[in-house]
């Protein structure tokens, strides 16, 4: 993830399917279809939010969404923490066995 942000990418859909081991044991993150790149020209820092007019209407996968992504608004305002987020839910299925709390309802 680190290596993403560094490049100004967030991932918007980090889920268990989309995280890969390669045969030498590395990880890999696939299905880039909805992660946005921050503009290099007005990217002044990391904690600079993202803008996406229309980023609801691609569905993406709820249960590892962040807050901030569910919200139905017009206009979002995110950071990279929402990949954070995503990843957190990863880790407390791992750690728990159980599904979040979101893919419950």
């Amino acid at each position: 993830m680190y290596e993403l942000h560094d490049q100004r990418v967030v991932h918007c859909d980090l889920k268990p399917s989309n995280i890969l081991v390669t045969w030498d044991g590395h990880i890999a993150i696939a299905d880039f279809g909805i992660s946005l790149t921050q503009n290099s020209e007005s990217y002044d820092n990391e904690d600079k939010p993202f803008e996406q007019c229309v980023f609801f209407a691609y569905g993406g996968t709820y249960a590892y969404q962040a807050p901030e992504l569910l919200i139905k608004h017009a206009r979002a305002s995110f950071t990279c923490a929402v990949d954070m987020w995503s990843l957190g839910v990863i880790i407390y299925e791992m750690y728990t066995g159980k599904v979040s709390w979101v893919a419950a309802m």
